[in-house]
């Protein structure tokens, strides 16, 4: 809460890491627990407490009841609130706005410039204390501040008072442990509090941490009775737990039947583990819950063998890549606020977000800006978020986490160090030269290829532009169809400008132009391959279009992807070639932990092509783990995998894959069809890397199956 006495006039602040809202205050009254109350805000709101939630309840009643009759004193009262005298949560010694680990302890007036500060005393919190009186005009002037004078005597004690008192002893000593002595001050109270709401609540607890299952029956069983409960929340735990216990004795009638009562209890979002017992009341009506104890612990269980609890599916998560700013569409950008930067360029990233204080909000250019940070790959995490801060107006707050350099992440940085080293490569990379979002990096390939590469991306305005240029020699072999037993080395050298431009949330559109030129060192054939050495250039674009998916599991959604590319002879332009391909995707959420992965692709080049630009399939655990490469002119691919995931980083799956290629575009009548099957698994480890493990087997060739461990799309 920030708040200015010369205006006079407050707010209420409500922010987390990345987001915020400002709350004015209705009818001159403002206040703030722990918990947003902004209607942006709250879809944030994650579980809380169960005091925040009373608290807020009670605010509302107080301020219905004193609304213009507010003073320094009832401010006070007010800290102290235990529930309305004469009320059921009064009676039941249950918790106001005052509590048991209440620091509720100042009180301002901003008119007077005075303040009224409490300490905790013995047996008291905070609230009930004394409330001293300060001057802050005198404390700034140098001079004495104590008023004493206008003190604030301590809470009255009275019958009620010393035995709620008591019962925040016993709560005090609950929280650490300390169940012999939680007894002991519940064993001093009045007769009359003897089975006072809160008493019987706290007295069952300690029993049950205590192991004594006889005497926490009998307390709940006492709650469950009562014809009212003030605090639902105590009988929703009651009921559960109740139920549990006749689950234990064999008494499954009884516990179906507390199952169904905890049920139809409505708890506020924020009441603690609220939703979990909810939870484990829907379980038990399906099957027994039993409650184990060991130490001064409990838990509930269902018995279940490991092998059952591995194979139980665990519950799906929503994926947050659902748009959720169509809602701010039209509304007038305040501000745009770009947070995290310590290198980068400002005004660099503004052109790419192209978002401008004082034009409309646009959900779908919102993405794009967003996407066109990412693209760059210069900075560790981009976060954005839009901030409404009136009925017809937003903020945008643009939050970036800079990398080191060299590397991003360190821990990435070591791993993928160590994979590219483990397959003779080493690789190297600085991320955002000079804070002008560009980065430029190098590769060396030790190994048979001897790839050399260079590589760099900037932005040219909005737009993410990649320069690559890349030097390797090939070793072919042939291992199937007219031309199977041929082989032939080359030397290739690309050079390649390129650009993939997002369009809107979930599109994009990307350019090509390349060089390239091979030249064969070494060919051995019996059956007339021709493999020229030549150069090349080649313009090629593809559109790409989705839906993003509603799980974590299922985050790739659909996606369409179509291109063209056109490889014209350097020395002759008339010599040229066409090639289209078209992809799709999709990922789909089946339920009880399996995911469907289907994909279709098909890819066509015009007769004649080069025979080392001809379409490749195969290889890198297409259509088998060792398969060799089919080459040819024309192929349809397509791919059907099942995942059932027992943990969230686990999963198992089976595919199918099947393929039809043509070797010669022209001859439509002459094709090969193949299959191929594979099971596995899949892990991701906390750091994000996934290995995965498959064996495979190509249907349609003899002796070409295989078993591999590897890392799939490392971070």
């Amino acid at each position: 809460m920030i708040s200015d006495s010369k205006i006079p006039d407050a707010v209420v602040l409500e922010v987390d890491t990345s987001r915020y809202a400002i709350r004015r205050a209705k009818d001159g009254l403002l206040s703030a627990t722990n918990q947003y109350n902004t209607e942006y805000m709250r879809q944030f709101q994650a579980s809380g407490w169960l005091s925040s939630a009373r608290r807020e309840e009670r605010l509302g009643q107080f301020f219905s009841d004193n609304y213009g009759d507010i003073c320094i004193e009832s401010m006070v009262e007010l800290l102290r609130d235990r529930g309305e005298p004469g009320s059921a949560e009064y009676g039941g010694l249950l918790e106001g706005i005052n509590n048991a680990g209440s620091m509720l302890s100042c009180v301002f007036s901003p008119e007077e410039q005075m303040m009224w500060i409490s300490i905790p005393d013995e047996g008291r919190g905070s609230p009930d204390s004394e409330f001293y009186a300060f001057s802050l005009t005198k404390a700034l002037a140098g001079e004495d501040p104590a008023i004493f004078s206008r003190n604030i005597k301590p809470t009255k004690e009275d019958y009620n008072l010393a035995n709620w008192l008591l019962v925040r002893e016993a709560t005090l000593a609950y929280s650490q442990n300390e169940l012999a002595a939680t007894l002991e001050y519940l064993e001093q109270l009045d007769p009359e509090f003897t089975d006072a709401e809160a008493v019987v609540n706290l007295r069952a607890h300690t029993y049950l941490r205590l192991g004594n299952q006889a005497q926490t029956k009998h307390n709940f069983q006492m709650l469950a009775e009562r014809p009212y409960v003030t605090e639902p929340f105590y009988l929703l735990q009651a009921l559960i737990i109740l139920g549990s216990i006749h689950d234990n004795s064999g008494d499954r009638a009884a516990a179906i039947k507390c199952y169904q009562a905890a049920l139809e209890i409505e708890v506020s979002d924020l009441a603690g583990d609220s939703a979990f017992y909810q939870q484990l009341a829907e379980v038990g009506l399906r099957r027994p819950v039993y409650l184990e104890s060991s130490g001064s612990s409990y838990y509930f269980t269902t018995r279940d063998s490991a092998i059952t609890r591995f194979l139980k599916a665990p519950q799906v998560i929503p994926s947050n890549d659902v748009d959720s700013f169509s809602q701010y569409d039209g509304m007038q950008i305040v501000n745009v606020r770009i947070l995290g930067v310590h290198e980068t360029n400002e005004r660099i990233v503004s052109q790419i977000v192209r978002l401008r204080p004082g034009s409309q909000f646009s959900a779908s250019q919102f993405a794009s800006g967003k996407r066109r940070l990412d693209a760059l790959g210069a900075l560790d995490q981009v976060q954005m978020h839009v901030i409404p801060i009136s009925e017809d107006a937003v903020d945008i707050v643009v939050r970036l986490s800079e990398g080191f350099g060299f590397y991003l992440d360190p821990v990435q940085f070591v791993i993928e160090n160590i994979l590219n080293l483990s397959q003779k490569t080493i690789a190297i990379r600085y991320f955002n030269v000079a804070g002008t979002l560009a980065s430029i990096g190098g590769e060396y390939s030790f190994g048979p290829s001897h790839r050399r590469a260079v590589y760099l991306t900037f932005p040219l305005g909005p737009w993410p532009i990649t320069m690559r240029y890349q030097s390797y020699t090939t070793n072919t072999k042939l291992d199937w169809g007219k031309h199977e037993g041929s082989q032939y080395s080359l030397e290739r050298k690309d050079a390649s400008v390129s650009s993939n431009m997002p369009v809107g949330q979930n599109s994009a559109v990307g350019l090509t132009l390349g060089y390239s030129q091979s030249y064969v060192t070494n060919i051995s054939t019996n059956t007339g391959l021709d493999v020229p050495s030549d150069e090349y250039v080649t313009l090629a674009t593809t559109i790409q279009t989705g839906l993003p998916g509603t799980t974590t599991w299922t985050q790739g959604g659909t996606s369409v992807q179509a291109g063209v590319a056109i490889l014209a002879n350097r020395q002759d332009l008339q010599e040229n070639f066409t090639s289209l391909h078209i992809k799709a995707k999709n990922q789909t959420y089946l339920g009880k932990g399996f995911v469907a992965n289907i994909e279709i692709n098909g890819a066509w080049t015009q007769s004649g092509t080069p025979f080392d630009r001809r379409l490749r399939l195969g290889g890198n655990g297409q259509l088998g783990a060792n398969s060799p490469m089919f080459v040819g002119e024309m192929n349809l691919y397509s791919m059907l995998e099942i995942q059932r995931y027992f943990t969230y980083d686990l999963a198992a799956h089976v595919n199918y894959e099947v393929a039809k290629i043509w070797e010669d575009a022209a001859d439509r009548d002459r094709s090969t069809s193949l299959h191929s099957v594979g099971v596995g698994l899949t892990y991701q480890t906390p750091i994000g890397l996934r290995v995965r493990a498959q064996y495979s087997k190509n249907l349609s060739l003899a002796d070409t199956h295989s078993f591999s461990i590897g890392f799939v799309n490392p971070f």
